[in-house]
């Protein structure tokens, strides 16, 4: 595994530095032992190993059933796959109390329960902040989620910890499933209360494991300073899949991930942009907006649409030599972004309404 173009091999832990920076030491000890606990056990070994059967198993399914022959078999595999995966679930719940109540006696059951808390709220705040960056419909200036979660965790978590359904929450985790958070403390000693999780978060971390590490606040910086640019490009490459460009702005947007393109046949020019579709055989353009359907027939390329009364047009595909796939992936790339916008743009009418 690659972390910073350093190799890390064996076993290894993943630390969030902006978790560690808002719990105490104490708490992060919680975490540690409870992710040891996880190896001495062998469970991520286990998971690791599982997964992929798993997913080999559920490839033999679809074989079983898309032949009737093997049909009856694929009934009766599909239901011994349920029970395993019961049994599996079971298994997996049982491993990660055993590593709970071993974090639980290493540290203390509170400090145990105001990990799980935090961790509960960071992951939720994070969330809700990316959430908010990403729905916004205008070209990210920057992604200040580091700044806003360093500004306002204590009081989310003041707010996550008082939510009355609390106690059903589960955390993720990329192999297992956890059980919810109410089951995994009462395991340990520490009955949920909306009062007694608010009285486990009312303090401040003291970050003592972050201001541990050699230039945690450096490594910090550089990790979200990459993050933050990495999301504020996602995010404007799928602004262009949300407009049907109204203003030049939008305009402006879409244009930048769909320029006008032009691509040079034996007997015509396929030409595109983020609104319409152009052979040179043809006598006009046509807009996205009123096209049917298309279908690829023999080579030839119909596109049915709607002015007047319906209509077709064609292009054959062979006019563009070996750029033909070329061709037809770039249709079929600009007509799909304006089906995505048409979409994006109803259900927004629908959420408004």
């Amino acid at each position: 595994m690659n972390v910073d173009e350093t190799t890390c091999r064996g076993r290894t832990l993943y630390v969030s530095l902006s978790l560690l920076k808002q719990m105490d030491g104490a708490e992060a000890d919680a975490v540690l032992a409870h992710e040891m606990a996880h190896f001495s056990g062998n469970d991520t070994l286990y998971s690791k190993k599982i997964s992929p059967l798993l997913s080999r198993f559920g490839t033999y399914l679809q074989a079983l059933y898309g032949n009737p022959i093997t049909r009856p078999v694929y009934y009766f595999m599909h239901c011994f796959r349920s029970l395993f995966e019961l049994s599996l679930s079971e298994h997996a719940r049982q491993r990660e109390f055993r590593a709970d109540r071993i974090a639980a006696e290493t540290t203390s059951p509170r400090d145990f329960a105001g990990a799980l808390l935090r961790i509960s709220a960071y992951s939720d705040f994070r969330g809700k902040i990316q959430q908010d960056l990403f729905e916004k419909e205008c070209v990210l200036e920057t992604a200040n989620i580091s700044a806003q979660i360093e500004q306002g965790f204590h009081s989310h978590a003041m707010s996550f910890a008082a939510k009355p359904d609390l106690g059903g929450l589960e955390t993720s985790h990329p192999f297992d499933s956890h059980p919810p958070l109410a089951r995994r403390l009462e395991a340990v000693g520490i009955p949920l209360t909306p009062q007694d999780a608010q009285t486990l978060v009312s303090t401040q971390g003291d970050g003592r494991w972050y201001q541990s590490i050699d230039e945690a606040e450096q490594i910090e910086r550089r990790q979200w300073e990459q993050f933050e640019e990495r999301f504020r490009t996602f995010h404007e490459e799928t602004l262009a899949y949300r407009f049907l460009p109204e203003t030049d702005e939008e305009r402006t947007i879409v244009v930048k991930s769909f320029p006008g393109l032009t691509i040079e046949g034996k007997k015509g020019m396929l030409v595109l942009d983020c609104e319409m579709v152009r052979y040179t055989a043809w006598p006009d353009n046509i807009l996205y907006s009123e096209i049917a359907n298309c279908l690829l027939n023999d080579g030839t390329l119909q596109i049915h649409y709607v002015r007047s009364g319906k209509q077709k047009a064609s292009i054959p595909m062979k006019t563009f030599a070996k750029r033909q796939q070329e061709a037809l992936q770039t249709i079929n790339h600009y007509y799909a972004r304006y089906l995505n916008a048409v979409a994006y743009q109803k259900q927004k009418q629908a959420e408004k309404s």
